[in-house]
Formats: C-alpha cells, structure tokens, sequence
C-alpha cells in the first residue's frame, strides 16, 4: 500500500470515531431534510443578488444596521452546512451539576 493510500486510510478511520453509527441513515432524519432546505434557499439567495438587495431595501433602517449585507448574504448557507454536518457527529453528554 502506498504512502498516501495508508495515510488516507487512517484518516478514515479517526473520522469514524467521531461520526455517528446510523449516518448512512441520515438522509430520513427531518433535521438533516429541513437543513438542506435551508441550504437550498441561502444558495438560491446568493444567486439571486438582485432579489435579496430588494428584500434588504424592504427591511427597517434599524434592523439593517444591525446586519451588514455580506453577512445576511452568506450566514445561511453556512448555518445550514454546519448543522448538517453536526448531525453526524457524535455528541458529549455536557453535565451541568
């Protein structure tokens, strides 16, 4: 086995310690559904600047003062890929004693 292929492998093996049993199965759970929507939508958004600048116009001075636009833009998509990807993994059990 080559070098790269035995590393590769082992780098394989430390990622499924940490990813959880049924993630094969982890198209069926709703989270996992409703985080590619989201997805979907922040991608739909980022591709379509012109509309989210007309959404943006709509909103309360206050509120985009609050939010830069680069942000609004990208925030989504980036939400949405991290919770898909934390449902694979797995959690601690935090105590709070």
């Amino acid at each position: 086995m080559t070098p790269p292929l035995r590393a590769m492998k082992g780098g394989v093996r430390a990622l499924q310690e940490h990813v959880i049993d049924e993630w094969r199965e982890g198209w069926r759970f709703w989270s996992v559904r409703i985080q590619a929507l989201a997805v979907a939508a922040g991608t739909v958004f980022a591709a379509l600047p012109n509309e989210l600048a007309q959404i943006w116009a709509s909103l309360p001075p206050e509120l985009r003062a609050m939010m830069p636009p680069a942000v609004v833009r990208w925030l989504p998509i980036l939400l949405g890929l991290s919770a898909i990807a934390a449902r694979f993994l797995k959690q601690g059990v935090s105590r709070h004693d």
